[in-house]
């Protein structure tokens, strides 16, 4: 394991300052991370892949802990997604690794939807990663989803990660803890467009997450491979001094 001091690196970028392990490079597909990226509409991806997002209702930033972070308002309908797609990119195994923050207490919130369009508003649709009332919840297209956690507060930064390898399916983490899995292969829009915030069209796939999230991101992270249990604990420990974990 490597480690830098004085500088933490996301994707090829440094934050100068701290102290800490180097996130997983290898098959980093798009890494958005609101210390280093955002500039006006564009959400910029660090990992040197130029798959750049946009900003959908103007959101806004602050800072936590010394760190930019995102701030999307679910009553202003804010979200952000990369309009060009990924092709078929992630079809076969990938993994996301979100930071973030729900700020509205029980209230329910989606992280990541999947579309196949890049108007994320017709057509296929199901969403992948969110808050329920209760649970934080994970889960892909024609599988049962996983509760990748119990229980949740808006006063905890949480790092969510969902990763998917085939028929073997998909097993979940947060804040380095595993939690649960489900088999099945999911079944694959023409093309994948994903966005950070915003609700899928079909009614709460996941159980009950229907709402825009209400809170901070930190970074969203994208491979288009599984990351093993050993490189979602590194990237964890990566930026958990962030966030204060």
């Amino acid at each position: 394991m490597i480690t830098i001091t004085g500088s933490q690196i996301t994707g090829g970028m440094s934050i100068t300052g701290e102290t800490t392990t180097v996130i997983v490079s290898s098959n980093l597909f798009a890494n958005y991370d609101a210390a280093t990226g955002i500039s006006g509409s564009t959400f910029n991806d660090s990992s040197g892949n130029s798959r750049n997002a946009t900003l959908f209702g103007s959101p806004t930033t602050t800072t936590v802990n010394g760190t930019t972070v995102l701030v999307l308002s679910s009553a202003s309908s804010q979200y952000f997604g990369y309009t060009t797609g990924y092709g078929t990119s992630l079809n076969s195994a990938f993994t996301f690794d979100v930071w973030c923050r729900n700020l509205s207490g029980s209230t329910a919130g989606t992280l990541i939807g999947e579309w196949s369009n890049s108007t994320f508003n017709s057509g296929w649709t199901d969403a992948q990663m969110g808050f329920n009332t209760t649970q934080i919840n994970c889960g892909v297209y024609n599988t049962a989803y996983a509760t990748a956690q119990s229980g949740w507060n808006n006063t905890t930064w949480y790092n969510i990660v969902m990763t998917y390898n085939g028929a073997a399916g998909i097993a979940t983490y947060v804040n380095g803890t595993a939690g649960g899995t489900q088999a099945g292969a999911k079944q694959n829009p023409g093309s994948t467009f994903l966005s950070m915030g915003k609700p899928d069209g079909a009614g709460g796939y996941l159980n009950g997450v229907t709402n825009y999230f209400n809170g901070y991101i930190g970074a969203w992270k994208i491979y288009n491979r599984a990351l093993t249990s050993t490189e979602v604990t590194q990237n964890f420990n990566a930026l958990r001094g962030r966030y204060g974990v």
